[in-house]
């Protein structure tokens, strides 16, 4: 009984002093660089992104966007009203994860319905 206890504390001590860890990011729009996403979607994406870089370097508590570059141009662009309704392309965002360049792809969809992104973890690099 002592061990179960035991044990179980010091589960609970290990769990709740990794989620008192306090992570700090970055996360002003515009980005810098060359993103073609308007602000509310960077915003929108600016913590995907972040989760993203954290799974690379999982121990890390500081996190900034330095640099956003297009990989795939723009293509199939509809613009109605002066608004963007359909449309694709794909971008690079550069992330600072504790002194490592942590890269994460992102492709963008626009539809009438608004926007979408997709990150696919397997792709995020050093």
């Amino acid at each position: 009984m002592k061990k179960i206890l035991l044990f179980s504390l010091l589960c609970s001590l290990v769990v709740s002093s990794s989620v008192s860890a306090k992570i700090t990011y970055n996360a002003r729009v515009p980005l810098p660089g060359a993103s073609k996403a308007n602000l509310k979607l960077q915003a929108d994406t600016l913590m995907p992104v972040y989760t993203a870089a954290g799974i690379k370097v999982p121990k890390c508590t500081k996190l900034s966007i330095y640099d956003t570059a297009i990989l795939k141009q723009p293509h199939d662009m509809v613009m109605e009203d002066g608004k963007y309704v359909s449309g694709s392309w794909s971008e690079q965002w550069a992330v600072k994860a504790c002194g490592q360049n942590v890269y994460v792809p992102i492709e963008f969809v626009l539809d009438k319905d608004g926007a979408t992104y997709l990150i696919d973890n397997s792709k995020v690099h050093f």
